[in-house]
């Protein structure tokens, strides 16, 4: 399984995880705050706000019961940089679902990539920003790639190979 449900204000460098992972809150092996909120799986980390992670990769398959599912993120969160990260496992799950992260938001994602199967899970045909690195961003990416086959559901909307749903707004040029 994952390392971690919920991670703020750390730094994980040369970490990985080579198990399934599947549930539906801040899923994750070695802790876990247990709140229901629907969603936040990912094959590391469910939940990462205001860290660092470096080289850190997860290669098993991860299936949320809800929103926010990626294979190394279910969520990243403000303040937040990724660099040299990578997922290969398979992914699925309901909305916001990514090859790597399911969302992005005010973070900096360099140097990634993701070569696993992403998909709304089986019956959703109504899922939406499914990408095959980033399901829904509002941050920075940068030399990154994905690889993975991705697919929706018949009404699903906002379905990319790379990115399902890029909001340019929010995202800043310095």
């Amino acid at each position: 399984g994952g390392l971690a449900g919920y991670v703020n204000k750390g730094t994980l460098v040369d970490c990985y995880a080579d198990g399934a992972v599947s549930g539906g809150a801040h899923i994750g092996d070695m802790s876990s705050y247990g709140w229901h909120i629907g969603g936040y799986v990912g094959g590391l980390v469910g939940y990462v706000g205001s860290s660092t992670v470096i080289k850190c990769h997860a290669k098993g398959s991860v299936t949320g019961n809800g929103n926010f599912v990626g294979g190394l993120a279910g969520a990243i969160g403000p303040g937040c940089s990724f660099y040299g990260c990578h997922a290969t496992g398979s992914v699925s799950g309901y909305q916001s679902i990514g090859g790597l992260a399911g969302s992005v938001d005010n973070a900096t994602i360099s140097g990634c990539y993701a070569s696993g199967y992403v998909s709304a899970i089986s019956g959703n045909d109504f899922a939406y920003y499914i990408g095959g690195l980033i399901g829904n961003n509002r941050g920075i990416v940068m030399d990154c790639y994905a690889m993975g086959a991705v697919t929706g559901g018949e009404n699903s909307s906002h379905v990319g190979g790379l990115i399902g749903s890029m909001n340019i707004n929010d995202v800043t040029h310095g």
